[in-house]
């Protein structure tokens, strides 16, 4: 596994790993596949695709591994994609979302997280439809990862609302006046967000100093613990798509919950529970492969069809991605992620 242990992206990369090993220890102690134990060795990308792209050479051909799960970093996954397919190493990604990377014809790699394309087309649904938002601004991270924000602006729009505007950030900024002072001025109700947790947590405390009231939004990273912990009581309210919330009544899901919590001492967040689903798929293909031949593991990747996981049923299509029909809104209340509830349903 190459994943993001350091840098701005380590609280994906931490669950992805905490995800992996505790789906790992259980197939391993249930005998394993074909009576052999799963090895997994973890190489850290540093969320910086050059680094990415080292650990995954190093991964491939020092370490001669037959298949890889892949980096949580969107960024990460083009910088070394190449590499999989030359070497015809099969990769299955359980938290990457960036659009590019099913976009580019690649035959060797899975993706079990949900498109970020699908992400925004489906909240920009959700404002509309359940939220009635109607004044709503973009605020999004100006880079390739953060450009998949405008897909809800596209979808909006086809609903027949025209954003008021799309303002940018650079990842890591510490001061967001300009862009919300500008939103302010034009009357938006509603904020959509496209970035990473920690400039999630700081445009949402940004917004409780200029006291603007208005609905914070987010795509799916910010789905994280770590968003809580840096943002306080000043996220507490924001909305966020994802494909798995800790606080489920479903018995897969709350036996998951406390599986996850006995061994770390936390709730998982969605990645972590995608991650858990990418291994459970990933042992289900090493069965059917019977082995560790990589072209064989490829193969029974691509014949996956109605996985039943822990986020929903999954199913690879030709690009490579699972097609989710079922999402879950989110909302942060009480300290910790809830499914969102609209009034009319409370």
């Amino acid at each position: 596994m190459a994943a993001p242990l350091t840098g701005n992206g380590a609280s994906f990369g931490i669950s992805q790993r905490d995800g992996v090993q505790l789906a790992m220890e259980e197939i391993n102690a249930a005998g394993g596949v074909g009576g052999r134990q799963i090895e997994l060795l973890i190489e850290d990308t540093k969320t910086e695709p050059p680094v990415a792209v080292t650990a995954v050479n190093k991964l491939i051909y020092q370490q001669k591994v037959p298949v890889l799960i892949g980096s949580a970093a969107s960024l990460d996954v083009p910088a070394y994609m190449e590499m999989l397919e030359k070497a015809q190493i099969p990769e299955i990604l359980p938290v990457a979302v960036l659009p590019k990377i099913t976009e580019s014809n690649l035959k060797w790699t899975f993706r079990n997280a949900m498109n970020d394309k699908l992400a925004a087309a489906k909240m920009a649904e959700f404002a509309y439809n359940t939220l009635g938002a109607r004044k709503v601004a973009l605020l999004i991270e100006d880079s390739a990862f953060g450009a998949t924000g405008l897909r809800f602006a596209e979808r909006l729009k086809e609903l027949g609302v025209e954003a008021l505007t799309v303002e940018r950030f650079k990842r890591g900024d510490l001061d967001f006046s300009p862009q919300l002072i500008k939103i302010r001025s034009l009357g938006a109700t509603h904020i959509q967000f496209w970035g990473y947790y920690a400039d999630y947590a700081q445009v949402a405390r940004k917004l409780k100093e200029l006291n603007m009231k208005v609905q914070l939004m987010g795509n799916q990273a910010p789905v994280t613990n770590k968003t809580i912990e840096l943002g306080g009581d000043a996220v507490e309210g924001a909305i966020n798509i994802c494909l798995f919330v800790p606080s489920s009544e479903e018995p897969k899901a709350k036996s998951f919950v406390e599986k996850y919590r006995a061994k770390y001492g936390d709730l998982p967040d969605t990645w972590a529970a995608q991650s858990y689903d990418g291994m459970m798929i990933l042992a289900a293909a090493l069965r059917t492969a019977g082995g560790d031949d990589s072209k064989k593991i490829r193969e029974a990747l691509a014949a996956t069809k109605d996985f039943q996981g822990l986020t929903g049923t999954i199913s690879f299509n030709d690009k490579g991605d699972a097609e989710f029909k079922e999402t879950f809104v989110t909302k942060i209340q009480g300290g910790r992620f809830v499914p969102f509830i609209a009034p009319a349903q409370r």
